[in-house]
């Protein structure tokens, strides 16, 4: 995402498995999903160009009104990095870069209904054990009881069958609207039609689930920004391989949210003619070991690689410490999207990792709010976002969490909601 906080966006859970890493947030139901059909690592055919020409779902909420950085943004966030002379010219991803890396800025609605009292609505986690999860929960409840509003979280336990079972207890218990934390409509239709038939409107969050009537379809997606997360990573790579990034791609292919940040990333390194992915591949619900056992064999087999995209935090960690092992920090850097703390820390220490997507689903809960409370009025939905920023070693040192620089949309929301 570029420098926005609530409007045009683009667009894991995790459970305790035996001698499997927790997944992160941004997945959520979507790995446990994958692992249901397959739990194998498998290498993808497809090239950063190809992937490119299939850069749809997702892509419309990357036009975001990019915010000034400070002055040195993009030649910071090379810092450290191995530059090559006499590339072409870079200066458009320099650009974008530097807009991915400044603080956000409020960009949502300047008007809108005031809220109705008295309203009931459920938020179902994707995991009540995901921190990611937890923290859009807290934030959901907070900007609800802004408002006034009664908010029961009910626990998704990563399991789409109990996804449908927390909707139909939350209709029984006469929510008046039902908020999704990370999970694909599409794949709890049971759910899903009963929300329908009760009219309850459903708003979903980080799910890039579709937008409509029809079952299977939310009310509103409040995104996360993937595709743009992506992206901001492809540039960051760019900017600091100084045009000659040569990348290995890994992804989960079995939800949007996740291809969706793939195809960022890989439709923005294709415009950059000295780049090149030279490894690109999926995986699913594997164990730390086995990542760590691709990551080596991928590196083993391709010496050329300078950076690793990985889309969900926790396994961009993995990735981090199985360079370590191999001795190849700091010739090889990693970058992925969410920002979990083991993540930031890697970033800080230099260990590993090189930067991160941070999309802050902690401050997702003012959009969610006045997303339902649109639904409520009997309004169409607006293209909502919570905000994100792509991290790097300079500003994690300066900043504390979430690191946007001081930025909230909670004052705004307030103000829309006649509450400030």
């Amino acid at each position: 995402m570029h420098g926005i906080s609530s409007i045009n966006p683009e667009s894991g859970t995790h459970r305790h498995v035996r001698n499997r890493l927790p997944i992160a947030f941004a997945a959520a139901g979507a790995l446990l999903l994958a692992a249901c059909g397959s739990s194998s690592t498998k290498s993808a055919t497809t090239t950063a160009s190809s992937a490119a020409k299939t850069s749809a779902a997702g892509g419309a909420g990357d036009t975001v009104a990019a915010s000034t950085a400070a002055s040195g943004a993009a030649s910071t966030a090379a810092s450290g990095a191995t530059a090559a002379a006499g590339t072409s010219d870079i200066s458009a991803f320099k650009a974008a870069l530097t807009a991915a890396q400044a603080p956000p800025k409020y960009g949502g609605p300047t008007d809108g209904p005031k809220p109705q009292a008295g309203k009931k609505i459920a938020v179902i986690e994707c995991a009540a054990v995901n921190t990611g999860c937890a923290a859009g929960a807290a934030n959901v409840k907070e900007a609800a009881d802004a408002v006034g509003w009664t908010t029961d979280i009910l626990d998704g336990k990563g399991d789409p069958a109990a996804y449908s079972a927390a909707m139909v207890t939350a209709i029984n218990n006469g929510d008046n609207g039902i908020i999704l934390l990370a999970i694909p409509s599409q794949a709890i239709i049971q759910g899903m039609t009963a929300a329908k038939n009760a009219k309850v409107p459903v708003i979903s969050v980080v799910g890039d689930n579709p937008v409509g009537s029809a079952v299977g379809q939310v009310y509103s997606e409040v995104s996360g920004q993937t595709v743009a997360s992506g992206k901001a990573i492809a540039d960051y790579f760019i900017v600091a391989s100084n045009g000659q990034a040569k990348v290995a791609s890994f992804h989960v292919a079995s939800l949007a949210s996740t291809v969706n940040r793939y195809k960022g990333f890989v439709s923005e390194i294709a415009k950059c003619s000295g780049c090149k992915v030279v490894s690109d591949q999926e995986y699913g619900l594997v164990s730390q070991a086995d990542f760590t056992n691709l990551i080596k064999a991928t590196v083993n087999a391709h010496p050329d690689i300078q950076y690793i995209f990985v889309d969900i935090s926790q396994y961009a960690t993995i990735a981090a410490s199985a360079l370590t092992q191999a001795g190849l920090v700091p010739k090889i850097g990693v970058a992925g999207v969410d920002c979990l703390e083991a993540e930031v820390q890697s970033i800080k220490a230099g260990s590993g990792e090189v930067a991160c997507a941070n999309a802050a689903v902690s401050l997702a809960g003012y959009p969610t709010v006045n997303e339902m409370n649109r639904a409520f009025a009997g309004l169409p939905p607006l293209d909502e976002a919570y905000p994100l920023r792509l991290l790097t070693k300079d500003i994690i040192d300066k900043e504390t969490p979430p690191y946007l620089g001081g930025f909230t949309s909670k004052t705004d929301y307030l103000k829309l909601w006649g509450k400030g």
